[in-house]
């Protein structure tokens, strides 16, 4: 698999990757749970696995974290072959998603606990206990024992543990996938600081789209295995390499259709439900070839017939339903006899009654074309 450019790095005076997999392939019995995939972490960036149950992000951090064995590849962290490392002589720390804080043991002897083993003088153990609770803002719970401690805290205290040895890679397995959700938004924006802050590398498993885009430098998206695609946030969700990439990263409308016409720069395609004709920028795209038009629910408008103020792409329709989200409006939008549109609208928009005749227009920059690959059009 491709690297991809343009990510964002750090200095490194060796000019290595902080983590450079090559080739990494992984069976479980008749089920291959990692197929050639490759990628590189920058130092110094903040990186998320990305993907559905089941794809392999998790089972790829456990190989770069020492807990599993690669079939096939290679795993190197900062330029050293790890592969045969055991996890303790391997230069990363893992979080995972259950804290496995210490019941028995003060908050200060679970973060401690690191250096306890590698016998650091007491003197020099408190002051970077203090250190990592200022960076985690708890100052002042050494005392406390875990049963003491919310959710949201005990997720802290498993960082700081995790930090106090100054790892040059930190690994999270779905870390905050226990908490509520207002505690979790909260806890992206903290553990982005804490990475900023470090200039640790971080590789980030998660299947929450909204979560990858919010604290990432750089997406890696894996389906079934492989990795469908990788870039900035704003690449991945602005430019999808395939149609898994466009239903997973955000929401799309897809529609199945045929290229009609194209002269290299603009192709004319006809959707394949209901016969309306759209335009998109070719994208590399032949005549008579299968394609899946793509295009974000933000990106739509909708109005009355004959409103679509010269957007070049306009379909009329029926609205349908109408559903509240608080600052916008869903509104759901039949253009064909299986084919519906999703689009959104702010809540001081001219509100339309059901079941009245729209036009749904939309900007032919807009829309991106994908190949059609069998997979399902749903989004």
């Amino acid at each position: 698999m491709g690297t991809g450019t343009g990510r964002v790095t750090r200095d490194d005076p060796a000019g290595e990757a902080a983590i450079a997999v090559e080739g990494v392939c992984k069976r479980f019995g008749t089920t291959t749970a990692l197929d050639g995939v490759s990628l590189r972490v920058e130092p110094g960036t903040f990186v998320s696995l990305l993907g559905p149950s089941g794809c392999g992000k998790t089972t790829l951090l456990r190989i770069i974290g020492g807990f599993e064995h690669a079939d096939a590849g290679s795993i190197s962290i900062h330029g050293v072959r790890v592969d045969r490392l055991p996890p303790n002589r391997r230069p990363v720390n893992t979080v995972f998603q259950r804290y496995a804080l210490f019941p028995h043991k003060s908050i200060f002897e679970n973060i401690a606990f690191p250096l306890a083993l590698q016998r650091v003088p007491r003197a020099e153990q408190r002051a970077r206990v203090a250190e990592m609770l200022d960076l985690v803002r708890l100052p002042g719970i050494e005392a406390r024992s875990p049963a003491q401690l919310s959710g949201g805290q005990a997720q802290r205290v498993a960082l700081a543990r995790a930090l106090i040895g100054r790892p040059r890679v930190l690994l999270l397995d779905e870390p905050l996938a226990a908490l509520d959700l207002k505690l979790r938004k909260a806890m992206q924006l903290e553990l982005r600081r804490i990475q900023e802050e470090l200039g640790t590398s971080f590789l980030y498993v998660t299947h929450d789209q909204e979560e990858a885009l919010t604290m990432s430098d750089w997406i890696v998206l894996m389906s079934e295995g492989r990795i469908a695609q990788q870039g900035t946030p704003a690449e991945v969700y602005e430019r999808p390499a395939n149609v898994f990439a466009s239903g997973f990263i955000g929401e799309a409308n897809l529609l199945p259709g045929i290229v009609a016409a194209t002269d290299g720069t603009t192709a004319r395609v006809r959707l394949a439900d209901g016969g309306a004709e759209v335009t998109a920028p070719a994208n590399g795209v032949r005549s008579d070839q299968p394609v899946v038009v793509s295009v974000r629910p933000e990106r739509l408008r909708i109005g009355r017939a004959g409103s679509a103020n010269g957007a070049e792409n306009r379909i009329p329709g029926r609205l349908t339903r109408r559903v509240f989200l608080g600052n916008i409006r869903r509104e759901f939008v039949a253009i064909g006899p299986d084919l519906v549109l999703v689009a959104q609208r702010g809540v001081d928009a001219e509100p339309i009654p059901n079941g009245e005749p729209v036009e749904v227009s939309w900007q032919a920059a807009n829309t991106i074309l994908l190949p059609d690959e069998g997979a399902s059009h749903g989004g």
